[in-house]
């Protein structure tokens, strides 16, 4: 088996892996090891297309939610790696963000986030050939975010959004919206949502990485890729809901970064 290895920084326990692996380009590999918190796991999934196996790496405030095991037992992960002992399970797919042109993938979310003040903007999705606008009025306040499943408990959660557990869904979540409406909507993955800027300036960003300014006028779509994203589920190991949720908030709740 080939490996590729993402890391946040150069924790020793990877000499483990590269004992019992042979660590190749992602280009080569056959699975990518991901360690590190969801920052790392996020790089991971842009630069490869197969299954990753997000490993803690158990840094004070890293969450990596997506992950059920800790650095601290590599050994086992390793064993359980090569004699194949895991599944491999779709949590969601890549997001394709079409903008001027140009097309861009995000892992968590595509997000229009306001200039000096306000943006205001107008939502539409696209299905079957019919493109309907979703709220019967101009939308404003500090942007617009859409994710998936992937990205609903990231800023998505700390937005007020749902958490999504279905992986064939998306997610149109407003960011502090002046104005009464404030619900998120939940659309269907077959949907293209388009976000088109009305009043003011905005700024596109894809999973934290500001891409574009927005003038009045201009306009974006995010819709589910044919692009996978793919995890390893080790046998023996396994967090359900619940207990990510929990390691989530005490691993976020830090009284102190250590120095």
């Amino acid at each position: 088996m080939k490996v590729c290895i993402f890391s946040r920084r150069d924790y020793k326990e990877i000499g483990a892996i590269r004992k019992a692996f042979k660590v190749v380009q992602p280009r080569k590999a056959d699975i990518c090891i991901a360690v590190g918190g969801d920052g790392t796991f996020i790089r991971a999934a842009k630069n490869f297309d197969g299954p990753i196996l997000p490993i803690r790496g158990n840094d004070a405030g890293s969450a990596a939610y997506y992950s059920d095991v800790g650095i601290d037992r590599i050994e086992k992960v390793c064993s359980l790696l090569k004699t194949r002992r895991y599944k491999v399970e779709r949590i969601s797919h890549k997001l394709e963000v079409r903008y001027s042109g140009k097309r861009s993938y995000a892992i968590n979310e595509a997000l229009l986030r306001n200039d000096s003040s306000n943006v205001y903007f107008d939502v539409y999705i696209s299905r079957d050939g019919v493109r309907r606008r979703v709220y019967p009025f101009v939308l404003g306040g500090d942007g617009v975010l859409v994710t998936s499943a992937i990205g609903s408990t990231a800023y998505n959660r700390a937005a007020g959004g749902p958490i999504i557990m279905d992986p064939d869904a998306l997610c149109i979540t407003l960011l502090n919206p002046d104005g009464p409406l404030r619900n998120p909507v939940i659309v269907p993955d077959s949907s293209s949502i388009e976000i088109v800027v009305v009043r003011y300036k905005g700024f596109l960003e894809c999973d934290g990485v500001r891409l574009k300014k927005f003038e009045k006028g201009e306009k974006f779509s995010v819709k589910k890729s044919d692009r996978r994203l793919d995890v390893i589920r080790l046998e023996g190991f396994g967090e359900d809901t619940a207990q990510k949720l929990r390691r989530l908030i005490l691993e976020k709740a830090v009284d102190k970064f250590p120095d």
